[in-house]
């Protein structure tokens, strides 16, 4: 029996508009930046704090259930928009068990956002920059620092309230929802983060290729890799996983003596030209 649907006709009939420019932005690897301008528009459409709490007026203070409330729902819409989108036109069911699988084994190691940090990420472009004067000399990481502080606290309660609830799930559930922006100068990357899923990769993978090595009877070969969030030049890496020894007990890796030279050597090929971001 199928789910019910979480989504008005509305709602569902935006989000199929969205599905061009959700592939566009995945195949330019801009997701980050996709789901920030997603987010404002949606909130713009269908506030968050208004859907969870109909009957409250947008000056209203929220207790702390409430606001613990609110942090689930935004945490909640946030995972239903990604399984919409990475489910769309495929069997969804079979793709959230995936996603609940690699969950569990990539352990994630969140850094912690501070409020002012997020309300800039989600909202620095379309409320913060626009009160910047353009003939300013003055653009420093203190200044803009300074002008979004100030921005935040003039806020209506409903942002500031999103802000925090946003903030409080972190802390609570360790599990951060704030998305990042890519092409701001003041925002950073989480290489942190990045280079401790990217360590978890191999051990998730090999679980998942040995369970359906067992489940099959199959062989599995796999690589992967892409630029190191460590190495100042994103020099790319490349790792291969191996399921199943042949009749003198070595994995395709090991019985092929050119795999190193050859097969590695192609995909790293491919990786530079694919990450480089000029031509070598």
């Amino acid at each position: 029996m199928p789910g019910k649907e979480w989504t008005t006709p509305e709602q569902k009939e935006f989000l199929r508009k969205e599905l061009v420019p959700y592939r566009d932005h995945l195949n330019a690897q801009q997701l980050s930046r996709y789901w920030t301008d997603l987010y404002q528009r949606w909130a713009q459409l269908w506030p968050e704090r208004a859907t969870t709490f109909p009957t409250l007026q947008p000056d209203d203070s929220l207790t702390p259930e409430q606001m613990a409330t609110l942090a689930t729902a935004i945490t909640k819409r946030h995972k239903q928009w990604l399984r919409w989108h990475a489910g769309a036109g495929k069997n969804r069911s079979a793709n959230k068990k995936i996603m609940d699988v690699v969950d569990d084994l990539i352990k994630v190691n969140t850094c912690i956002k501070q409020p002012l940090e997020i309300y800039s990420k989600m909202y620095y472009t379309s409320r913060v920059k626009p009160e910047i004067p353009l003939d300013s000399m003055d653009t420093n990481i203190s200044m803009l620092r300074q002008q979004t502080e100030r921005k935040f606290k003039t806020e209506p309660k409903e942002i500031q309230d999103e802000v925090m609830c946003i903030h409080k799930k972190q802390i609570t559930s360790k599990n951060s929802i704030a998305v990042a922006k890519d092409d701001e100068a003041h925002l950073n990357i989480d290489v942190e983060v990045h280079q401790s899923n990217i360590q978890q990769c191999a051990p998730a993978l090999q679980q998942i290729l040995d369970h359906l090595s067992r489940k099959t009877g199959w062989s599995f070969s796999i690589l992967m890799g892409g630029p190191d969030p460590i190495e100042p030049e994103g020099q790319c890496v490349v790792v291969s996983l191996h399921t199943g020894n042949n009749s003198h007990g070595k994995k395709f890796g090991e019985s092929y003596s050119a795999f190193d030279s050859t097969i590695v050597q192609a995909y790293a090929k491919f990786l530079d030209s694919k990450y480089r971001k000029s031509p070598l």
